[in-house]
C-alpha cells in the first residue's frame, strides 16, 4: 500500500511540474521534476517582495526569496512556488497569471 501511495504521489508531482513548466515556459524555473515545488527566477527589474505583493493582489500566495536567505544581502531574486495544494486546473490558471506578471514591468501592475 505504501509503495502504491508513493508511486501515486510521484506521478502527481510530475504532472504538476509539467503543468508549471508549460505555464511558465520561457521563464527561468528550477526544481526537481518529482517535487511539489519549484523556484521561479524573476526577470530583471523584479524584486521578490514586489512580485509576491503583486501575486497576492491577484489572489496568489507565494514565498519571496528572502525568506530562504541565510544572511542579509544574499537573498535570491526569485520566488518559491508550492504546487501541491490546488486542483490541476486552478494551478494552471494561477501559474499562467504568474507568468503574465513576470513578463510585465513591475510598475505596470502597481496600480492593479
Amino acid at each position: 500500500t505504501v509503495a502504491a501511495l508513493v508511486a501515486e504521489k510521484r506521478q502527481d508531482a510530475r504532472l504538476r511540474q509539467a503543468i508549471a513548466r508549460a505555464a511558465l515556459d520561457g521563464l527561468e524555473v528550477r526544481g526537481d521534476p518529482r517535487a511539489y515545488h519549484l523556484w521561479l527566477d524573476l526577470p530583471e527589474g523584479w524584486r521578490a517582495e514586489a512580485f509576491a505583493a503583486a501575486a497576492a493582489r491577484k489572489g496568489i500566495a507565494l514565498t519571496p526569496g528572502p525568506a530562504y536567505a541565510i544572511g542579509p544581502g544574499h537573498a535570491p531574486a526569485g520566488v518559491r512556488l508550492a504546487l501541491a495544494s490546488p486542483a490541476p486546473d486552478v494551478l494552471r490558471e494561477a501559474l499562467e497569471t504568474l507568468a503574465r506578471l513576470a513578463r510585465s514591468e513591475p510598475d505596470q501592475i502597481a496600480v492593479d
